[in-house]
């Protein structure tokens, strides 16, 4: 029963960390937007959505990429919350955090397959 917990806790931070709207501003914070050219009423080019650059200008993207990404975020989830949870696997605990690493992204991916099956979304 603790596994089930375990990976629907780990499958909800990661949803929250990536796609919900509440952690927006902080995706939006760390990877920045594009501005988007628009049309204003006299049919002058505008810009809609103005370019908002990211906080860090280099690691900012690849973080903002990597908490969007359920797998990715799923695998540092399972390597932090290892130190906590019953080693099954071995006596070593960098050994163990690999493994429930590969566990949670693994059941993270599974999971976010099934989810985005369902609504009939494409996953790409």
């Amino acid at each position: 029963m603790i596994w089930l917990i375990y990976f629907a806790a780990a499958f909800g931070l990661a949803y929250i960390l990536g796609h919900a709207k509440i952690s927006f501003g902080l995706r939006v914070l760390l990877g920045g937007i594009p501005g988007t050219p628009g049309r204003g009423l006299d049919g002058s080019t505008t810009p809609a959505v103005p370019e908002i650059r990211p906080l860090i200008p280099v690691v900012g993207p690849f973080l903002a990429e990597l908490l969007e990404c359920l797998a990715c975020s799923g695998f540092w989830i399972g390597v932090a919350s290892s130190f906590w949870l019953p080693m099954v696997l071995g006596s070593n605990p960098v050994a163990w955090s690999v493994i429930m690493g590969c566990a949670t992204s693994g059941m993270n991916y599974t999971i976010s397959g099934i989810v985005y099956k369902s609504k009939g979304g494409n996953d790409d």
